[in-house]
């Protein structure tokens, strides 16, 4: 008597499982979860972020979406740049903003302040002045006019 039933109930999941794995056998492979692909050398989130960041630069993506295009946390972003970079992501943007508004300052001359503001990411040009005078000890006008010397 135990052997009947226990036989049928065996070959029946034997034959369901038969029927699924050809079912889908033909359907394209999911793709791995993030949990089961190899992790990314720190150097290799850095530089990500790096390019995202530079090539999103008049938009001034927050961190949040920085790490979401990369695929990590955003404790785990800070943690990496901190490590790698010495600064804080947030800090380390901001200097490379300042940085493309120096350069700008100096090589487009006919581009109005407001332009450089706005191409650097920066919405207010009071807060852009502001930051590029406590980074730079020049007002971007004065940056500027120092240039041209």
């Amino acid at each position: 008597r135990g052997f009947i039933p226990e036989a049928s109930a065996a070959l029946g999941q034997s034959f369901v499982g038969c029927a699924l794995r050809s079912i889908f056998s033909g359907l394209p492979a999911a793709k791995r979860s993030r949990a089961m692909r190899q992790p990314l050398s720190r150097e290799l989130v850095v530089e990500r972020a790096r390019i995202y960041m530079q090539a999103n630069m008049s938009h001034a993506p927050r961190v949040e979406d920085v790490a979401r295009h990369i695929g990590i946390s955003v404790r785990q972003l800070h943690r990496i740049f901190l490590a790698e970079q010495g600064v804080p992501i947030g800090e380390w943007f901001l200097n490379e903003r300042l940085a493309r508004a120096q350069s700008l300052l100096a090589t487009e001359r006919g581009m109005p302040v407001k332009a450089v503001a706005a191409e650097c990411g920066f919405s207010n040009v009071s807060n852009f002045c502001h930051r590029f005078n406590l980074r730079f000890r020049y007002t971007p006008g004065q940056y500027r006019s120092h240039c041209r010397q």
